[in-house]
Formats: structure tokens, C-alpha cells, sequence
């Protein structure tokens, strides 16, 4: 295994010095392309190396090996090892099942059969003698192998078609094999390994047909609309993001799932790369001849893994260009990953879940890249929103009360708008994270359209902590306001059991029963206090959302409000003056 240092934008600080670069720390430095070090590996130790990973290659000295761990890299692991297991019988309760002698058989040697049986699978064929790793202990139980292999049959009637499924795809993973033989030396036949030499009289009858079957897929690889074809093909199978005429786009893991011609294509560009496995999402571009290579923080782990590295590689010229991402680049997010994986994938469902939360908001154009990572995290957190693991939860965070709290207002503002406040000098400030999120809520939801559609209200009531609601003289209900939205009492109970928050405002120049009437109509919200055409409008958002208006109407001598809880209907078709007048 030999590894070295890549050449790349971040490594290549420096004074250029000799046939490298003077570090910053006074150290010598040569730095290689990728195929730089592949040229100089080969002509050092005149042997083909391998790449396994950006400034990383295998020599093999056991050929063989070599051979076996090459075609492992185009195995299809599909998961037709779970169809296997032949059904357990059934036993009834109405009457003593009868004896199944083959079953009890197969029973006594199950993990031999089901090894075996596993073995075809993965090779595509019948195993023979020379395949099997215990074949002495199954000729010693059944005679030979194809007598076992009889015998595994009789007792699962999908065999036939399962095998012909495993032998398509082992034929496809063997021309993705040689045809990329066609860019090495060619081996003599007698030069191959035992197992693939059996392989080849199996599946193509003899070595030439195998080599110019592997050369037939790889000049189809080399027609964009094939590779297009395929690429429809792979995301309709549920493999990869389709971004139609553009890229088809997949974790790395999932390349073994693609037709041949794609693993083919991509074969092509990993000869110079190396090993797929050592980054987390490939894009196939269907017409550039290119690749692309994206490495992330944590991708399996993370509903939004930040990509660390990114690496273009040029089919056509076989060029590799590495983009390192840190104190120069910020690593971007990777937003809707849920677009990319399949229910194979570790946490499919939770990122589904995130990823529809997060669009639910609205608060970002996902689409393209998306955001910046820092306009993502400004905007999430001013919006009172956390990420826990796969979950968006509400903030938990005291913010500065000179923060935006919506389009217009601060939560100073929603703090610091009441006459008592004014004059008592009291600090009114809310202990309760979810105090914050309550009047951000009850901001944006409706203070913002409101603003938007009226311009600038006087708030004249806002929130309202226990200290200062005890200086406020007439007749207040903290219990039931919700001016003291999620905050608690002494007894650390909420002060108002209804949460949400509260305000009460002006719109200069405008009837607020008008404006009571518009809301309605337009805004969702919890409670709604009318208390004349130029009297402050009490408005409140909740989690109940009743959409409650109530009238508070002066009666008697001395004017004492009552409240009237009435209908939208009502509202709408209501004479404030006629109902006032007439007592």
C-alpha cells in the first residue's frame, strides 16, 4: 500500500522550491497529482498499480488476489440472499402434523445446505466440487454436490427462478470486469484465476466471447444517450436523484446497483480515482463525460452532512481535480439528502421526515445548492428552530431582545410597549425560552401581515411578566390574557395554561373594528378583544387557534365592560354604534 499527499488549492500554499513548495513552517513538501504518483508507482516497481482512493494504491504480488479483489469491487449485492431461506412448516393444532422426513433431513443439515445454496447465489451457477469450501462433509451426507443441489430444490420451489435472476446479474458484473480489462495487458487464460476461469466457460462459453463482451459494454458506455437511457432507468428503480438530461446522483454504496453500462461509465473514471467507498455521493453527468465525487462530515449520521471534499473527475482526458473544503471554503450543507437514498439506507424514514419538515417551513429556496451554511443557520435560529439528530425542535436559546422577532419588529418592542412598563422602569424580561418562541410566533403569523397590509401598528400591550403585571392598576386576567405567554409562577406553574402570546394595538387613522373584521377573514389566531372603533385591538396567538372574538361592551351608568363572545358572522354584519347606543 503506498500513500502520498494530492495536490489541491489548500495544500499548494507556499514558495515554489525545487520540484515541491516550501511550507509556511519551513518544511520541504512534494506534492503529486493522482496520476503523477500512478506513473511514478508503475515505473518504480514495474508493476500496474491499483487506486483505491485519492493519493492512495495497491501492488499486488499474489496476482490472483489481485484478480479476486478487483472483481469483488463489481459484485452486485443485491439482496437476493433474503429470499433464500425456505419457509419453516407450519404446524396446526387440530391434528399431529405428519412426518416430514426430507424436511427433518434438511434440517439436520441446514447450515451445509443453506451455505451451499448461498454459494450458487453469489456465483450465479451451480457450485461445483471445487467451489465448495466443505464439500467433503456435503458428498459425505447426499453422495455429491449435485445431489445436494437436488435436494436444496425439492424443498424451495422459487430455485429455478432465483438462480436465473443471480445468474443475469453475475454475468453483468462480469462485463463490467472485462471491459475494464480492455484498458490492461491482456492475461493469458490458463493465467486466470481458478474460480473465474470456471465462470467464463459458464456464463460465455470461452474467453474470447468474455473479452468481447466486456469490450461491447464499454464502447456503450461511451454514448450519452445510453448512459441517459440508464440513468432514467436507475432512478425509476428507486437508485439515485434523476436531474433529467443533467446527472443522476447516489451514495457510492449504491453503485453496485446500477445497470452494467452505468458501472461501467463510472468504472472508467474510478481507474484513475480508486476506490468509490471513499466518498459518499457520486454524480454521474450524462453528456460532460464527467464525474463527481462528494466526501461529507458524517452522511449516514446527519440530516444535513456537510460536504468536506468534492473531487471533478474528466472521463475524457482522465483528469482529477480535488476541492478541499475548510478555513478557506466553507463546507456546504447537503439539504433534501432524502432525494439521494433509498429504504435501504440507514434512516431513510427519519430524513424523510426532517427533510419534510424543513420544507415545511418555509423559510428557505432549497432549491440548486441551497443556502449557505451560515444564511441557513442565521435563518433557523432567528425563526426559533434547533436541529436534535433527525428532529427540528424549537429553540431552547435566550436571544438578545434587540433581535429581529418577524419582518418589522424587535422583541424589545413586544417587551418594552406598555405604559406601566414605561413607567416603572421594570426590566420585563421573559426567563422562558418558549416565551421568546411564543411572541416570534404571534410576530410573523400576525403582526407581519398586518404590518404588511395596514403599515406600522402602536403597540400599546405586549408581554407581561408576573413582577409587572402586579403594578398594572383596573381590571387585568393574567390567567387567561396570555400576555405572559409560556412564562411560570412561583410554583413554577404556567401563568397562563393557554401558552402563546398576546398584544394589544393601534392602526393609526383606521376603524379597528374594520381592522378586527380583516383579520378575521385573512389570519389565523387564538382570542380577539374589540373594544371599539378607536380603542387598542387584543390579539392573541396559541396553540388552541379557537378564533374566539369577543366584544367588551360598556354597560351602566359607569360604562363597566362586559364581555359578548360572538360569531365571524356576526362580526362582520356588526353596527358597533347601534349596539353601544342601545345598551
Amino acid at each position: 500500500v503506498v500513500s502520498a499527499m494530492l495536490a489541491n488549492p489548500e495544500a499548494l500554499r507556499g514558495k515554489p522550491y525545487g520540484d515541491g513548495v516550501l511550507t509556511t513552517r519551513n518544511t520541504f513538501q512534494k506534492y503529486f497529482t493522482q496520476g503523477e504518483l500512478q506513473v511514478y508507482l508503475a515505473e518504480g516497481l514495474n508493476e500496474e498499480p491499483v487506486p483505491v482512493g485519492p493519493g492512495v494504491f495497491f501492488v499486488f504480488k499474489d496476482k490472483d488476489a489481485e484478480q479476486r479483489f478487483m472483481l469483488g469491487r463489481q459484485v452486485n449485492r443485491r439482496n437476493l440472499l433474503r429470499l433464500t431461506q425456505p419457509a419453516r412448516p407450519v404446524t396446526r393444532l387440530e391434528k399431529p402434523a405428519r412426518r416430514d422426513k426430507a424436511q427433518e433431513k434438511y434440517d439436520q443439515h441446514r447450515d451445509r445446505l443453506d451455505a451451499l445454496w448461498n454459494l450458487c447465489l453469489t456465483l450465479g451457477r451451480e457450485a461445483d466440487r471445487s467451489d465448495v469450501a466443505n464439500a467433503d462433509e456435503i458428498v459425505a451426507a447426499f453422495g455429491s454436490i449435485p445431489a445436494a443441489l437436488r435436494f436444496i430444490k425439492s424443498r424451495r420451489p422459487d430455485a429455478d427462478t432465483l438462480l436465473e435472476q443471480a445468474r443475469r446479474l453475475r454475468i453483468d458484473d462480469l462485463r463490467v470486469y472485462f471491459a475494464q480489462w480492455q484498458f490492461d495487458r491482456r492475461k493469458p487464460y490458463r493465467h486466470l484465476e481458478n474460480r473465474l476461469q470456471r465462470d467464463v466457460k459458464a456464463f460465455f462459453g470461452d474467453y474470447p466471447a468474455a473479452l468481447q463482451a466486456g469490450r461491447e459494454l464499454l464502447f456503450t458506455a461511451g454514448q450519452p444517450e445510453a448512459i441517459a437511457v440508464a440513468c432514467r432507468e436507475a432512478a425509476e428503480r428507486g437508485v439515485g436523484w434523476l436531474e433529467a438530461g443533467e446527472s443522476l446522483q447516489l451514495p457510492t454504496e449504491l453503485i453496485v446497483q446500477l445497470p452494467a453500462i452505468l458501472r461501467t461509465y463510472i468504472g472508467c473514471g474510478l481507474r484513475l480515482y480508486g476506490d468509490a467507498g471513499s466518498a459518499d455521493l457520486i454524480k454521474v453527468h450524462i453528456r460532460s463525460g464527467k464525474l463527481t465525487l462528494m466526501r461529507f462530515d458524517d452522511f449516514v449520521g446527519s440530516p444535513l452532512p456537510r460536504m468536506i471534499q468534492r473531487v471533478k473527475i474528466n472521463l475524457r482526458v482522465q483528469g482529477l481535480e480535488i476541492f478541499d473544503y475548510g478555513a478557506a471554503f466553507a463546507p456546504p450543507y447537503l439539504y433534501q439528502k432524502s432525494r439521494f437514498i433509498n429504504e435501504e439506507f440507514p434512516n431513510y424514514a427519519e430524513q424523510i421526515a426532517f427533510d419534510e419538515a424543513l420544507d415545511s417551513l418555509n423559510l428557505f429556496d432549497l432549491g440548486g445548492y441551497g443556502p449557505k451554511p451560515d444564511v441557513f443557520d442565521a435563518g433557523l435560529a432567528r425563526a426559533r428552530w434547533a436541529i436534535d439528530q433527525f428532529r427540528l425542535i424549537r429553540s431552547r436559546t435566550i436571544p438578545d431582545i434587540d433581535t429581529p422577532c418577524g419582518h418589522f419588529l424587535t422583541y424589545r418592542q413586544l417587551i418594552e410597549c406598555g405604559e406601566t412598563q414605561a413607567q416603572t422602569g421594570l426590566a420585563n424580561r421573559p426567563k422562558q425560552p418558549e416565551t421568546y418562541t411564543a411572541l416570534h410566533e404571534l410576530a410573523t403569523r400576525l403582526l407581519d401581515p398586518i404590518i404588511e397590509y395596514y403599515g406600522m401598528v402602536q403597540l400599546t400591550y405586549g408581554f407581561c411578566t408576573p413582577e409587572l403585571a402586579r403594578h398594572i392598576t383596573g381590571r387585568i386576567a393574567p390567567k387567561l390574557d396570555q400576555h405572559a405567554a409560556c412564562e411560570q409562577n412561583r410554583l413554577g406553574r404556567p401563568v397562563c395554561p393557554r401558552f402563546g402570546a398576546a398584544v394589544d394595538f393601534l392602526v393609526e387613522d383606521e376603524d379597528m373594528i374594520e381592522v378586527g373584521r380583516w383579520i378575521t377573514q385573512t389570519l389565523p389566531f387564538d382570542r380577539m378583544y374589540l373594544y371599539g372603533p378607536d380603542k387598542p385591538l387584543h390579539l392573541s396567538y396559541g396553540p388552541e387557534q379557537a378564533r374566539q372574538i369577543t366584544l367588551m361592551l360598556p354597560r351602566g351608568p359607569e360604562g363597566r365592560l362586559v364581555p359578548s363572545t360572538i360569531t365571524v358572522d356576526r362580526l362582520l354584519s356588526l353596527d358597533w354604534g347601534g349596539l353601544v347606543n342601545t345598551g
